[in-house]
């Protein structure tokens, strides 16, 4: 009895130290992602921008190689060419 105890003792210091440590990487992870947050607002705003004045060369600048562009992958190229002929099609419109 006085073994089981003592296990289960141990297993929760053991549970409370790693639960502990997990705390910590959340709390690094969220700091990290509050100082990045100003520079992931600038890139949105910098899409939605682009978008507004149906600007390709700047809408190239923002996008990878390879874009998730509605659940298919496809070359930046590819995507900038649909985007432009969507410019193109539509009267100038804001998108907010």
């Amino acid at each position: 009895m006085t073994i089981r105890i003592a296990g289960v003792l141990l297993g929760m210091c053991l549970f409370n130290i790693s639960m502990s440590a997990f705390a910590d990487e959340l709390d690094d992870t969220q700091i990290k992602l509050e100082k990045e947050r100003p520079q992931a607002m600038l890139i949105v705003q910098r899409w939605q921008l682009a978008h507004q004045n149906k600007n390709a060369e700047e809408l190239t600048a923002l996008y990878a190689n390879q874009v998730d562009y509605y659940h298919q992958m496809m070359r930046r190229e590819k995507v900038i060419a649909n985007k432009s002929l969507f410019f193109k099609s539509e009267k100038r419109k804001f998108l907010s």
